[in-house]
């Protein structure tokens, strides 16, 4: 079974935790895990952003040169890149819309690295 990178961080914050210095902190057992469960759901949220970000910044890049191209061409009235323009904003704006039913559909929060120590939540394995 696949372990959660956030189910690991949560385990490990309250097995490395000595009960006597949450006692001289000031602070409580229950105080501790609520933060390690924020944590946890603010490194989900991140990763998520990371996800969208990724994923929707790539062909929304591509929507946007061929656009270009598309503007440049008819003013020159060049077919074949118009129809190249054409089919490569329609192929970019079917995979941002495949990428938002994938984010809608999510049922699971595995991640993965994405850049560094920075993580991503997976997608379905056809993105």
């Amino acid at each position: 079974m696949k372990r959660n990178y956030e189910i690991d961080m949560m385990e490990n914050a309250l097995t490395n935790t000595n009960p006597s210095s949450i006692a001289h902190s000031g602070g409580s057992a229950y105080e501790h895990l609520a933060d390690t469960i924020e944590m946890a759901r603010l490194t989900a949220i991140r990763e998520i952003v990371a996800t969208v970000n990724h994923e929707i910044n790539n062909p929304l890049t591509a929507i946007i040169g061929n656009a270009e191209l598309l503007d440049r061409s008819l003013q020159i009235g060049d077919q074949q890149n118009l129809q190249f323009a054409i089919e490569s904003i329609s192929d970019a704006a079917m995979r941002i819309k495949q990428v938002t039913q994938s984010l809608a559909n999510i049922r699971s929060s595995d991640s993965q690295i994405y850049v560094g120590t920075s993580r991503m939540t997976r997608l379905q394995p056809e993105l």
